[in-house]
């Protein structure tokens, strides 16, 4: 009885983590990622007082995939062979 309720505990602490490592990896980056567009934005701006951050608004509404597909992307993308011009 005693080796049925430590797996089932155990179990329990894994799904837990790994349910918080799914949070940190599309929520907070994808926070962190607006975080550091807007601080770029700023800084055109301070710069250049014309200086149009909307497309920068675009890209961070696409940002709604893990990490993990990103990078699948970009390495998926990078190991194609590139057509010459």
């Amino acid at each position: 009885m005693q080796e049925v309720l430590l797996t089932h505990f155990i179990s329990m602490i894994g799904y837990m983590a790994i349910q918080e490592m799914i949070f940190l990896d599309i929520d907070v980056y994808n926070n962190m990622k607006y975080r550091q567009e807007l601080t770029e934005c700023t800084q055109k701006k301070s710069k250049s007082p014309f200086t149009n951050c909307n497309e920068n608004r675009l890209k961070t509404t696409k940002l709604n995939m893990p990490v993990t597909e990103s990078l699948k992307r970009l390495t998926s993308a990078a190991a194609e062979p590139q057509p010459e011009a």
